[in-house]
């Protein structure tokens, strides 16, 4: 049950980067992917093991909601935590300062995000059982 919920929070995630980094260009606020995807992963997975629906349960698991839900929400608020695509003339000098400043903040709650979210796994899987 543990890889069968791992295998879908990453195809899940894979395919929601894929639709918000690869096609529509929102990165949140990292110049690459994989920190996007890595965040989007966790959340995913900890949202689908939290939130059980009522609906077809096959192969010890409810089947995508769960799990796709949860992608599209957090990286609804990744694209939105991303740096504006049009604003005001700016100096490179006040650009680069502000970006520092918001990458350095959105840093810090990434981490504790992911430490969040990975607590949250163990427990569920502590707590349920394998």
């Amino acid at each position: 049950m543990v890889l069968t919920d791992l295998i879908l929070a990453f195809v899940v995630a894979v395919v929601m980067t894929y639709i918000f980094v690869g096609i529509l260009g929102f990165r949140g606020p990292w110049p690459g992917f994989i920190a996007f995807l890595a965040v989007l992963f966790l959340a995913t997975w900890a949202g689908g093991i939290w939130i059980r629906p009522p609906g077809p349960y096959t192969y010890g698991l409810y089947w995508a909601a769960p799990f796709v839900i949860t992608a599209l929400v957090v990286a609804l608020l990744l694209a939105a935590a991303g740096p504006p695509r049009r604003g005001k003339v700016e100096t490179i000098h006040e650009v680069k300062e502000r970006e520092h400043a918001a990458v350095l903040a959105i840093n810090y709650i990434v981490w504790a995000a992911i430490a969040i979210l990975a607590a949250l796994i163990v427990a569920e899987y502590l707590v349920r059982g394998p």
